[in-house]
């Protein structure tokens, strides 16, 4: 349904009314729409989008458009298959994709690119850096849209797409380690989609975080991408 456009299914109310027999403990409630449960993904990926660390003109230049594989300094990966896994993955997110590989490779690029193809097709999606992530989890327990930590945790286990850049640059700690666990393995349990990037190697990651780590390189769920190349951004 285009935005503006009333729902067929049920005339722009956002509630359906569910036919039961007489005697049904459930006859006379209503149910959202389609279009309500819509709005409400929305509402939530608008919220946690304010609370993100991307800014708009960060989006608005790691674009997909803007990244040339041939600006890669000596590439020793396909960086145009690279670049077509992540614009496939970004018209049809599912389960986790992982960027792998040193800094300045175009992982942030991609990751970023992906986040705004669905923005623009209004996919509820969230997406910062790890340390960004996990400050806006840690900082103050009410804020102005009202999202406590339990909130903001469960938005994030629940939000349609999850894109965290940079994790491993984050300090270590019991609480950091439990709260990455508690996001990460619902979204690993439902198979929810998940980007993730990291400088890390997989011997490093499960060395930092052995249960994360298994998760991460199940090769059932994940797709890994290393980018083996110079720096992307130094070419030139």
């Amino acid at each position: 349904m285009a935005d503006g456009e009333t729902c067929t299914i049920c005339g722009g109310m956002g509630w359906l009314r569910r036919d039961l027999p007489q005697g049904h403990p459930e006859l006379g409630k209503s149910i959202p729409c389609v279009c309500e449960l819509k709005r409400r993904a929305e509402k939530r990926a608008r919220e946690l989008r304010e609370l993100s660390g991307v800014s708009d003109a960060a989006l608005q230049r790691f674009t997909f458009g803007a990244f040339e594989p041939a600006s890669a300094v000596a590439s020793r990966c396909d960086m145009s298959e690279v670049k077509r896994i992540c614009e496939a993955y970004a018209a049809e997110p599912q389960r986790w994709l992982v960027l792998m590989g040193p800094y300045g490779t175009g992982k942030t690029h991609l990751a970023y690119a992906i986040v705004g193809e669905l923005l623009r097709r209004s996919v509820p999606v969230y997406a910062a850096s790890v340390p960004e992530m996990l400050g806006m989890i840690r900082n103050g327990f009410r804020d102005a849209q009202g999202l406590d930590a339990e909130a903001r945790l469960r938005a994030l286990r629940r939000v349609e797409v999850l894109v965290l850049d940079d994790w491993g640059t984050e300090k270590g700690s019991d609480w950091v380690s439990e709260t990455m666990f508690q996001v990460l393995n619902h979204r690993y349990n439902e198979r929810m989609a998940t980007v993730i990037t990291t400088n890390l190697t997989p011997a490093e990651l499960r060395a930092r975080d052995p249960r994360l780590a298994s998760r991460l390189l199940d090769t059932q769920l994940s797709r890994w991408l290393v980018l083996n190349a110079g720096d992307y951004r130094q070419k030139g």
